[in-house]
């Protein structure tokens, strides 16, 4: 009994790990292409939009930048 509670803990934290480590790559993906984007519009190209895709970390980021151009 204690073995497989120990087996689901260790499996639990793994998973976790994981998920966290997959979530932070494609959270530093998104503010990159962000900081790209801002380069574009402060040098000059005022009419570029950021995308976002839906329920991202970074959606609020991009819409409110796309308010001030």
């Amino acid at each position: 009994m204690v073995q497989i509670i120990t087996y689901f803990l260790l499996i639990s934290f793994i998973a976790i790990s994981i998920r966290y480590y997959l979530v932070n790559r494609q959270l530093k993906s998104e503010i990159a292409q962000i900081e790209n984007e801002l380069k574009l519009i402060t040098s000059g190209n005022i009419r570029h939009r950021l995308l976002a895709r839906p329920y991202s970390a970074t959606q609020n980021i991009c819409f409110q930048i796309n308010k001030l151009c």
